[in-house]
């Protein structure tokens, strides 16, 4: 069955949003300063603006999956790891080779993702291993149980995840979130027609009155001198509403392209590259905060636009060298 590609296009800019966070508050250490707010208005705010429309990232990618639902194959874990694995060695080794990094045991380890770093590729893992448990509880679940299971745990979530009370939900950073973002799309595709079918334009609205909601708390947090992580956090009740306005939208976008879900196909690749722990911060961060620091205004954005999209291109030309040596490896082992 081919895929929609409506939502293979979200998968592709959720993707890039990802880097425009990582280039954002992630490269340039947190967000502006109440001096920067006071003096450079505008500059200030156009980072924040953008932090506002892109930390959706994260939601919008878990809710795709949530939507279809991840159905357990031995063959697609398989290529999942590979694909992880794939990239961290051959990374690896070009960074032992060019850019003088160890070889060594953690090294490898981190290869294989058995270090703290990249807390999304383990998570995803164990929640793509959670599936047929999640997948069963909605099959089974009716409305009202559904529904007072997504309200419990979205309160529990909100109330001891943005306190902090709770560790283990790591503001969203965590396959504890990940699972109620996979119901919750879960919910609204068969139960919330409501929302499901409102037009592109209400949805559209709803997105942008989110990403103003949080663009405000953000300045004023910011040039009062009182800056926090919740605003931006994941399981920011206003972040997720966010990710599901922006959902609906695309879900009423019906189209099908081959190029669309070409590229969506190797998008995940991009996230393994830039976060890559032998380049990110070495290369992605380093080339960002330079980019900033040289130049100003549109030719500021634009440079970094132009720099994530080649990160982005360079990324699907590698995956193409995997993909083949995939198709290889399966047809030698069957």
């Amino acid at each position: 069955m081919e895929r929609q590609s409506n939502f293979e296009l979200l998968r592709i800019i959720a993707m890039f949003l990802v880097l425009a966070v990582h280039a954002n508050y992630f490269a340039l250490d947190g967000g502006p300063s109440a001096q920067e707010c006071a003096t450079r208005v505008i500059p200030s705010m156009t980072r924040i603006v953008l932090e506002s429309a892109c930390i959706v990232c994260v939601d919008v990618f878990v809710l795709i999956s949530g939507w279809f639902g991840i159905h357990f194959k031995w063959k697609s874990l398989l290529s999942f790891l590979f694909q992880v694995f794939f990239f961290g060695l051959l990374i690896y080794a070009f960074c032992v080779i060019f850019l003088d990094v160890p070889l060594n045991i953690k090294g490898i380890a981190a290869c294989f993702q058995i270090t703290t770093w990249n807390w999304f590729v383990k998570s995803y893992l164990l929640l793509y291993l959670m599936s047929p448990i999640l997948n069963a509880f909605c099959d089974q679940s009716d409305k009202k149980a559904f529904l007072l299971v997504l309200i419990s745990f979205f309160s529990f979530q909100t109330i001891y995840g943005l306190t902090g009370s709770a560790k283990f939900i790591e503001q969203g950073y965590s396959t504890i979130s990940f699972i109620g973002l996979y119901l919750l799309a879960q919910y609204i595709r068969k139960f919330a027609t409501f929302f499901s079918e409102k037009s592109i334009l209400f949805h559209c609205i709803g997105y942008f009155l989110c990403v103003a909601m949080l663009s405000i708390l953000e300045f004023i947090s910011r040039f009062t001198n009182h800056p926090t992580g919740q605003i931006f956090s994941y399981i920011n009740p206003i972040v997720i509403l966010a990710s599901v306005f922006l959902l609906l939208l695309f879900s009423k976008l019906l189209f099908t392209n081959r190029f669309v879900n070409w590229v969506a196909s190797s998008c995940f690749a991009v996230f393994l590259l830039h976060t890559n722990v032998n380049l990110c911060e070495p290369v992605f961060v380093k080339k960002i905060v330079a980019l900033y620091s040289l130049h100003e205004g549109f030719t500021c954005l634009f440079l970094i636009c132009c720099f994530l999209c080649s990160v982005y291109l360079l990324a699907i030309l590698i995956d193409q060298f995997r993909k083949v040596i995939y198709l290889l490896l399966t047809k030698y082992f069957n």
